[in-house]
């Protein structure tokens, strides 16, 4: 699938954040909440993140036609309906996905096609473009960004520091705080 990438462990917490408390080969000494006073060390790339959290599925409502056509492929030879209308498109599929149970979907010569099968398909698809678009745009550059910025302020000899990369920086912390926010609710569930 053309959309089917690696990006499948979403970070809540971006990994150039964690990188300032890990050591050179990127691990972290992590205390679970659920069993304190156990020290573990894990990899950075697999600590603080959801598979699939960012990701645009089945039934989501900010689904494009394009994602609904990708994610609903597998249903597009069969004839769907729902609550005796047709389905005859992929918005409307999305659209009652939440009620799949429901649905019939028969092949062109009036037999039955297995729902099981159907749903497996449709779930497979998984859309990643936010977190590739964050890995590609801000997480991959941040490294070399940290330097540009280390560099910049080390030379300045007169506590004013040049301006550089003002919109990239600008377009990353609003991109970390819109992150750190969708997180609130997260952190209210780890700590109940």
């Amino acid at each position: 699938m053309a959309n089917d990438t690696k990006a499948k462990y979403h970070h809540l917490v971006p990994q150039t954040y964690l990188s300032a408390w890990a050591n050179e080969s990127g691990t972290l000494s992590i205390e679970f909440l659920d069993n304190p006073g156990i020290v573990i060390d894990r990899n950075k790339e697999k600590i603080a993140g959801i598979t699939d959290y960012y990701s645009i599925k089945a039934g989501m409502p900010i689904c494009t036609q394009k994602d609904t056509d990708l994610i609903f492929s597998s249903v597009t030879p069969y004839e769907v309906t729902y609550d005796g209308k047709e389905l005859s498109n992929s918005q409307e599929m999305n659209r009652f996905y939440w009620d799949f149970e429901k649905w019939t979907v028969k092949r062109k010569d009036g037999s039955l096609v297995s729902k099981k099968r159907i749903r497996s398909d449709i779930e497979k698809v998984k859309i990643r473009d936010i977190e590739e678009n964050w890995s590609h745009k801000y997480e991959n550059q941040w490294t070399q960004q940290v330097k540009t910025i280390e560099e910049t302020i080390l030379v300045t000899s007169d506590r004013s520091v040049r301006e550089f990369d003002k919109e990239f920086l600008m377009r990353f912390f609003v991109a970390l705080l819109y992150l750190i926010d969708s997180l609130i609710p997260c952190a209210k569930y780890v700590s109940s």
